[in-house]
């Protein structure tokens, strides 16, 4: 199964969408998700405010509200800064999923069941691992993930609505490529290894 889900920095599952198989590609599961339904510009206003994104990987088109990473091997210093800020905001669901699977030992192994009801039972799954957080109940001992300083999410807004670029990653997008500038006008680049 493709399982799209949005988080917050809760690694509450604020989205989620169980719809196709695996052989589905993640840009096409998007496509068909209602999720981009409601940011995409409807007549041209978006149901997103404009000072909020999502963040994915390099399966999906970059846009507006929907920001990737930088794609290749040979890119900038500061699309490298951009691309390792933006991984380290990703990491929030990478963590969900995590507790998830920890939590609910049915995803430790092949689901045994119709694949009819695989659907019903990620999204079981999902809803039940909302109230634990809800009503911070705690992974058992031997399971639990702990976060460090490091975990912690700086929110970018969109606070620039300058749209006049079109950029090889999707039509009249900026959004990526002005946060970039702001990182190399700040001079923050990828910390050492």
């Amino acid at each position: 199964m493709v399982v799209l889900a949005g988080c917050d920095s809760r690694t509450v599952f604020r989205m989620l969408s169980v719809k196709h198989s695996g052989s589905t590609h993640d840009a096409l599961a998007w496509n068909c998700c209602n999720l981009k339904q409601t940011i995409d510009k409807t007549q041209g206003v978006s149901q997103l405010p404009d000072n909020y994104y999502y963040i994915g990987d390099d399966a999906f088109t970059c846009t507006r509200q929907f920001l990737t990473p930088y794609s290749g091997h040979s890119i900038t210093v500061w699309n490298d800064s951009f691309n390792f800020h933006l991984s380290s905001m990703r990491q929030v669901i990478e963590r969900a999923f995590g507790i998830l699977v920890q939590r609910f030992g049915i995803f430790w192994r092949e689901l045994r069941m119709d694949y009819e009801r695989w659907t019903s039972v990620i999204t079981c799954c999902c809803i039940l691992h909302n109230l634990c957080i809800k009503y911070n109940d705690a992974l058992p001992e031997q399971y639990n993930i702990t976060t460090t300083d490091a975990d912690t999410i700086i929110p970018i807004l969109n606070d620039n609505p300058n749209e006049n670029a079109d950029y090889r990653n999707g039509p009249n997008y900026t959004k990526r490529a002005e946060l970039t500038f702001e990182l190399a006008r700040k001079g923050i680049v990828r910390p050492a290894k």
